[in-house]
């Protein structure tokens, strides 16, 4: 990438709505069946609660900020 001007050609395109909000959210798998398993590998299983992230107004304006700035910096 010789000049900034490519990087509009390599960033996709800023999503909004639903899209972004699905684009953010991290959800990791629930086994069901983790319920029925002992205690010290359900106590492995709850560190997965740490990877959840759920997008809130604040991020989603964070990322248009930062998608915008970087637009206009180029």
């Amino acid at each position: 990438m010789s000049d900034l001007s490519d990087v509009i050609h390599i960033l996709p395109t800023m999503k909004s709505g639903t899209e972004l909000l699905s684009a953010l959210e991290v959800l990791p798998e629930y086994d069901a069946a983790i319920c029925d398993a002992d205690a010290p590998v359900r106590l492995m299983a709850l560190s997965d609660l740490y990877r959840v992230y759920v997008p809130n107004q604040m991020s989603l304006e964070i990322y248009s900020k930062l998608y915008l700035a970087l637009m206009r910096s180029l």
